[in-house]
């Protein structure tokens, strides 16, 4: 089946879980012998070839390129918005590319830079299409959603504006129930065909991780390095934790990380790797982590670093929020946390530890969990859905 795959970013520097599901995607249906193209954004319009499949780079027609919002003011963000909202110039792009592959298929999401615009071009095109949410994007520009946060007057705007561009694609994905909840209560895809299919892991081995003699207990943050995702409440339990045998390993760069620096000083206990890719992470970090930490004080979405630590037969201690109450099973794959403070994230960490609880038939339900995600169930669904 000829398939076409649009997102912002693919090929180049991953910002999120987002885009690591992305590229999953491509290659669990690449492996299935499909003939793939992938749109994406780039510095400049060109066709190339990433990772054995034909991408189409489009620079964004706005003042900057989407792939530098992080360096820009929020004035320019909001004017920049303004402008991917009605972008028609990224339509005829996208038109040409369509006409010129001729998909049966097309697969979609994260939109932003691209155009919102592409699920009512395909359906003018009359080609099959799967859209993909995987945050907040459509109803806030920010991509994220407070527990009842009400949107002021311009966020109303967008979001309805982006509502009646985006239309109702034949097939919509949401990778947990929590997710399509909220957009069914904004309004969004009122004709669509609805899934809950949960994200894909990469293409790799599940395996039983800790296979060392090191008697440590050795947590991982993984992910970017923001308030909102509670690393500052994290490193600050970990100080408080004072205990000689814990190693918090943090695998990820953001805009808190030097204040999370400040905050550990000179506690060994704390090691900062940085960003690291997939293979790095495989071959330094997974397999000396004992349990993943998750203290987002955000819903999340899905939380895809949830399913490649049971990849890894590596346990969660999350918080109790958003979609991390469909992904963690207390007791059986993780455990909760009540409030994200240092002082509860401490002493969630002393039961676990003093416990015992991470055992071996925690590491492999771990495992079992991990299998219903693997890349070949993906594709099938999504295969499913292209057939309707």
């Amino acid at each position: 089946m000829k398939i076409g795959l649009v997102h912002s970013i693919y090929g180049l520097d991953f910002r999120g879980g987002s885009d690591i599901v992305f590229a999953n995607v491509v290659s669990a249906l690449k492996n299935e012998g499909h003939d793939l193209f992938v749109v994406a954004l780039g510095h400049k319009d060109i066709i190339e070839e990433s990772n054995g499949v034909k991408v189409y780079r489009l620079k964004p027609f706005n003042i900057f390129n989407f792939l530098d919002i992080d360096k820009q003011s929020i004035w320019k963000r909001f004017i920049w918005r303004v402008i991917d909202v009605f972008n028609d110039v990224q339509v005829l792009k996208l038109y040409r590319i369509l006409k010129k592959e001729q998909p049966q298929f097309v697969y979609s999401q994260g939109l932003v830079g691209v155009s919102y615009w592409l699920p009512r071009l395909l359906q003018a095109l009359g080609i099959s299409q799967a859209y993909r949410v995987y945050d907040m994007q459509l109803i806030n520009p920010s991509g994220q959603l407070y527990p009842d946060q009400k949107l002021n007057f311009i966020e109303s705007i967008y979001c309805a504006l982006v509502r009646l561009i985006i239309g109702s694609p034949d097939n919509v994905i949401f990778p947990t129930n929590f997710i399509q909840k909220i957009h069914d209560g904004y309004g969004f895809f009122k004709k669509s065909n609805k899934s809950i299919i949960g994200n894909p892991l990469a293409d790799q081995s599940i395996r039983l991780a800790r296979t060392d003699d090191d008697k440590n207990i050795n947590l991982l943050f993984l992910g970017q390095v923001i308030d909102h995702k509670g690393i500052i409440e994290l490193v600050s339990a970990v100080n408080l934790l004072k205990n000689e045998k814990v190693y918090l390993h943090v695998a990820g760069i953001g805009p808190a990380l030097e204040e999370v620096k400040k905050i550990a000083q000179d506690n060994k206990q704390v090691i900062f790797y940085g960003q690291l890719n997939h293979q790095e992470l495989m071959e330094k970090v997974w397999p000396k982590i004992d349990l993943l930490i998750a203290p987002s004080k955000l819903p999340e979405s899905f939380g895809m670093m949830i399913i490649e630590a049971y990849a890894q037969s590596v346990p969660v201690l999350a918080a109790e929020v958003g979609a991390f109450l469909e992904t963690v099973e207390p007791d059986k794959t993780g455990w909760f946390l009540s409030k994200v403070e240092p002082e509860t994230i401490k002493e969630a960490l002393e039961k676990v530890i003093n416990e015992n609880k991470i055992t071996p038939e925690i590491r492999q339900n771990c495992l079992a969990k991990a299998k219903e995600y693997s890349p070949e169930k993906y594709a099938a669904k999504i295969l499913a859905l292209a057939k309707k």
